[in-house]
């Protein structure tokens, strides 16, 4: 007896610690349905769940006071499955909807069973009840994105397929071994080749021999996981060829490139070249027209010479006088000599071909080819070769463009009419030439030999920078392009020697141009 009633009592307490649970929770209800009394009891959950007074309930509800808040729709179905639990002792479990006044409409879900005695006889109709207003939410959120997933997708891949046909590019899918794997109709467009044509052959099949390594580089790298660039040329089925820029993504297995046709882009920069080039000879043909003049005088008298001398010698040969023939013989190989030089340096000059590399004397090139360009400019004006020796020497070297390129030029180049690079040439060969001051910028900027040196033509072309364009300079590198500045000037400086110099010293002028309101002359005075 001892034992039953410690039994009843751990019972009792685990009943306790269970009711506790549900309590807490807030979301189970446990309802018994008495057969004899045929009135359903339910603890404070069940009540608060259904929105029923909790004493009320404890008490004992009918069907109809226990289901006033079921949702009409919902009621039909509940009742009937409570009838085959008492008629049949079927199984119940059922989901419904309660629509309490001053609250959202929620989900319970309701299992439970019939308990009979020992006779068999029913005796209560036993469950729980819980709300599962999330879950069906969820549940139908997911039923919903499930029945919208097909449209959707079907969406996507009309966009995809919309933009892969409807691309003027090249759209390709090509595998790690240089396959073609698909392609768009761009192709077709393109290349004039259907896509039976391309599918499942090799990709250099169709792009230009020489061009082969570049294309075979380019897949590799994909399949290593890079993303590669390349521009190579691809036979169109007619036989001529188009020039694609292609930029690639591998994923999986497969590369994704994407090729644009740059082929008017190249034939645009080659007819630019050409034309360029064409320029280049027509400026050489206008300064040759320039020397057509002075050079048919120059040969005319070139001749007389020649022609005069062969006369003095028959001359003296008839009379007998043959101590004279020898120097009159020398003076027409002389001439003669002049001419072919002259000649050489007129071919020179204007042929296009490159010129074989070779070390030149500049002293004595530009010594040679004073009589050339004095012919040029006219006896007017007088030509002197340090202007031209040091305008060759800065070009071999190449100062003025090398420190252009460290200076900022905030201006716009539309409206530029002397380059940086054309500023400093002038003032370096002023000052080399012993013109400090900017002020000599204003009447050399005209003079023919300093625009002569200065790449200019005399008498045609562009008068050189001002003064005031050349004072406006003065002071716009700042301190960081003054360093780069200096840099660059000694690294010129000791690449001129066979073995650079141990230390170099700088004399740093520190004038203060008082005229022009104090300017500090930074940048001609180091």
């Amino acid at each position: 007896m001892e034992a039953v009633l410690q039994e009843l009592r751990q019972l009792r307490a685990a009943n306790e610690r269970l009711q506790m649970a549900l309590s807490g929770s807030g979301v189970v209800g446990l309802w018994d349905w008495m057969v004899d009394t045929d009135l359903l009891h339910g603890d404070a959950n069940f009540a608060r769940l259904y929105g029923l007074d909790v004493v009320r309930t404890a008490a004992g509800l009918t069907e109809a006071q226990y289901q006033e808040h079921v949702v009409a729709e919902d009621l039909r179905p509940l009742r009937a499955r409570i009838r085959d639990v008492f008629d049949r002792g079927a199984a119940f479990l059922v989901d419904y909807r309660l629509a309490i006044p001053g609250e959202a409409t929620r989900w319970v879900e309701c299992k439970g069973q019939m308990i009979a005695d020992e006779a068999g006889r029913p005796v209560r109709f036993s469950g729980t009840a819980i709300d599962i207003t999330e879950r069906h939410r969820s549940e139908e959120a997911l039923k919903h994105l499930n029945d919208t997933l097909e449209q959707r997708v079907a969406e996507r891949t009309d966009e995809l397929n919309f933009f892969w046909n409807a691309s003027p590019d090249l759209l390709l899918l090509i595998d790690f071994d240089g396959v073609l794997r698909r392609v768009n109709p761009a192709w077709t467009t393109l290349l004039g080749y259907a896509p039976d044509e391309l599918v499942g052959h090799h990709v250099n099949k169709f792009v230009v021999g020489d061009d082969h390594t570049e294309t075979v580089d380019a897949y590799k790298l994909a399949a290593n996981g890079g993303s590669p660039r390349v521009v190579n040329r691809y036979r169109h089925k007619d036989g001529t060829v188009r020039w694609v820029s292609w930029v690639a993504a591998p994923r999986g297995s497969i590369t994704y490139a994407l090729g644009r046709d740059v082929t008017a882009e190249r034939q645009h920069a080659a007819a630019l070249a050409e034309t360029e080039e064409a320029l280049r000879q027509a400026q050489k043909m206008e300064a040759v027209g320039q020397l057509t003049g002075g050079l048919a005088h120059d040969f005319n008298n070139l001749l007389a010479g020649i022609s005069g001398s062969l006369e003095l010698m028959s001359v003296r040969i008839s009379q007998g006088r043959l101590r004279d023939v020898e120097r009159y013989m020398i003076a027409a190989q002389g001439a003669a000599k002049r001419a072919a030089a002259l000649t050489h340096r007129l071919l020179a000059f204007s042929r296009r071909q490159t010129l074989a590399p070779k070390v030149t004397d500049v002293n004595g090139l530009i010594d040679g080819m004073l009589d050339l360009v004095q012919r040029t400019v006219g006896p007017s004006i007088e030509v002197q070769s340090v202007e031209l020796l040091l305008a060759a020497a800065e070009r071999r070297i190449g100062m003025a463009d090398r420190l252009a390129r460290l200076i900022a030029d905030p201006r716009n180049p539309l409206f530029v009419t002397h380059s940086v690079a054309d500023i400093l040439r002038a003032r370096m060969l002023a000052i080399a030439c012993g013109y400090e001051d900017a002020d000599d910028l204003d009447h050399l900027r005209t003079d023919p030999g300093f625009k002569l040196a200065c790449g200019r033509l005399p008498d045609s072309g562009r008068d050189l920078c001002s003064q005031p364009t050349v004072s406006r300079w003065e002071n716009a590198p700042t301190l960081r392009e003054i360093v780069r500045l200096s840099y660059a000037m000694i690294d010129t400086y000791c690449s001129s020697y066979a073995r650079p110099p141990v230390a170099v010293t700088l004399d740093i002028d520190d004038t203060v141009d008082v005229v022009h309101g104090h300017q500090q002359l930074s940048l001609f005075n180091a």
